[in-house]
């Protein structure tokens, strides 16, 4: 779906209109030699190697190269520079990652600091249904498959994904799943869109879904009312 002018929908796609990619290809054509950028690849290759961690790790200045993640961009070049860490710093680091780790945020922060109330202020929605923002009609029900993280995905047809937040690595889900719900989204982030793409009905900005709804219990999601029912309760 690229194009020039992609954000307008009325605008080819290449796909539409692939003689648009002429002028880019015989550009390059002119710019770039034979096999030129199968050079450029390599020597981008070996100029990341060289600035590695791994080389702290081997001289013994770091204990692993993920270390190097927990120190700032000016901590990192004292550290290039002198061979000196301070590993109290990296292991408080440590430690404070870890906590904040447990921590769950409000779904809607100001920029003030200021946690407005996500209660839903519709009325017309079923006793003990879970509301949240509409994003991609429909109705559909099936078993909810709670995941928590794109490696642990265990998804069958029919399936209805339940998740914090879904990026660009969970869109091969959608192809197997027939619904989706998220703690966290709005109508233009990745899942919703992804959703009406492929006519999948789905719901965003379900308070606590991943803990409200149990994994392998029954659930039907209105798309397009904005809100999940609990059908069938897990033994």
């Amino acid at each position: 779906m690229r194009g020039p002018g992609e954000i307008d929908l009325t605008r080819d796609r290449w796909e539409e209109k692939p003689t648009q990619l002429i002028p880019l290809l015989l550009s390059n054509i002119r710019v770039w030699e034979p096999g030129e950028h199968w050079e450029k690849f390599e020597e981008g290759r070996q100029e990341a190697q060289e600035k590695e961690a791994d080389r702290l790790v081997q001289s013994g200045v770091l204990k692993q190269k993920e270390d190097v993640f927990y120190l700032y961009l000016d901590e990192l070049e004292e550290v290039v520079r002198t061979h000196q860490v301070d590993y109290a710093q990296i292991d408080e680091r440590k430690t404070t990652f870890k906590r904040n780790e447990k921590l769950t945020p409000p779904r809607i922060i100001t920029s003030g600091g200021h946690v407005p109330s996500t209660q839903s202020l519709k009325e017309d929605i079923p006793e003990r249904a879970l509301s949240g923002v509409p994003v991609s009609s429909g109705v559909m029900e099936g078993r909810a498959r709670v995941v928590l993280s794109i490696q642990d995905a265990e998804v069958e047809a029919g399936d209805i994904l339940v998740t914090r937040f879904t990026d660009p690595s969970w869109t091969p889900l959608f192809a197997t799943v027939h619904g989706f719900v998220t703690e966290i989204g709005g109508f233009t982030t990745h899942g919703a869109i992804v959703a009406r793409e492929y006519g999948l009905p789905g719901v965003v900005g379900v308070e606590n879904a991943t803990q409200k709804i149990q994994d392998e219990q029954r659930i039907r999601v209105n798309g397009t009312e904005g809100y999940v029912e609990i059908v069938e309760e897990t033994d």
